[in-house]
């Protein structure tokens, strides 16, 4: 029991009074976690984790303020920082103040065109001494004065998905869905893959294909990996066409590790880097609604 004492304080020390007593039940909540192991040469490892609990209550118009998703408020910028301020979407937001209640009233706002859509932020810079009263917490507050006619987010013209498929643990193959669901313009993207060393790609094995049909990349380069030194470095320009589902796989086969070579939790499998893409999207204002028609987009895949 005596050596329990110095790890309690200790916990506390590092995750403050805050991480053990909630003002009410959390809702969307970032929460960090101290996890302590005492090993058996008589160190103890201590380790980090982060977990992040979303509500979809909060994301369909209701009430919520800083110390109710985080249990705290803000009380003063980061020491570091030139610059610290919050922005919060009012875009909802009117002058006759009837659909909602900001709180505290901000200073400044901010306006700019997100994927075609104008956007308004409430600006709060933390280096203000009047955002900050003199209690030094700022908590902001959005309340909604009557109930809101929710609409389905309009889905972004290019998204994308990837995955590894197979089975055992010789071979298997990687693949990516590039979706443009624009209803009539087609656009190149720039697709950079980063692959472990210890998967061996086979690149003749390399296929693209868009409804059904086989699309030949405008630009490819290939640096082959290095055992223990570099990994693959896969480049492509492809042009996705108008209201499709792109298809890019490739087969690979995984490389006899050392007993030291492998990495934490090897029963979790090996993690694969996410795919790059930098690409110009068409803008939303260009897209007529009448034109977004809900098309099967796997008819011929």
């Amino acid at each position: 029991m005596a050596a329990a004492l110095p790890l309690a304080a200790l916990v506390l020390l590092l995750l403050g009074p805050g991480g053990w007593v909630h003002a009410q039940t959390p809702r969307d909540s970032l929460r960090e976690e101290l996890v302590i192991t005492p090993l058996p040469s008589g160190d103890v490892a201590a380790t980090f984790q982060f977990r992040t609990l979303w509500d979809s209550e909060l994301q369909q118009g209701e009430d919520w303020s800083l110390f109710r998703m985080f249990s705290r408020t803000l009380t003063e910028p980061c020491p570091l920082a030139s610059e610290s301020r919050v922005y919060v979407d009012i875009t909802s937001y009117t002058q006759d103040n009837e659909t909602l209640e900001v709180n505290p009233p901000p200073l400044s706002t901010y306006q700019d065109v997100i994927l075609g859509t104008q956007k308004t932020y409430a600006v709060y810079d933390l280096f203000n001494t009047a955002v900050i009263n003199n209690s030094r917490n700022l908590n902001i507050q959005l309340k909604w004065k009557r109930p809101l006619e929710h609409e389905a987010l309009p889905v972004p013209f290019l998204h994308a998905q990837r995955y590894v498929s197979g089975y055992g643990l010789q071979s298997g193959e990687l693949s990516t869905l590039l979706y443009n669901t624009h209803p009539y313009r087609a656009f190149p993207v720039l697709l950079l893959d980063t692959v472990p060393w210890y998967l061996r790609l086979y690149v003749h094995t390399l296929t693209i294909t868009s409804k059904g049909k086989e699309n030949k990349p405008s630009y490819i380069h290939y640096q082959p990996a290095q055992d223990r030194l570099q990994p693959h470095l896969l480049e492509m320009l492809i042009q996705l066409p108008a209201n499709s589902v792109t298809k890019v796989s490739i087969q690979f086969e995984r490389a006899l590790l050392k007993w030291t070579e492998y990495t934490p939790d090897p029963n979790h499998g090996f993690y694969v880097s996410p795919s790059v893409l930098s690409a110009l999207v068409p803008s939303v204002v260009a897209a007529k609604p009448m034109d977004w028609e809900e098309i099967p987009l796997f008819n011929s895949l």
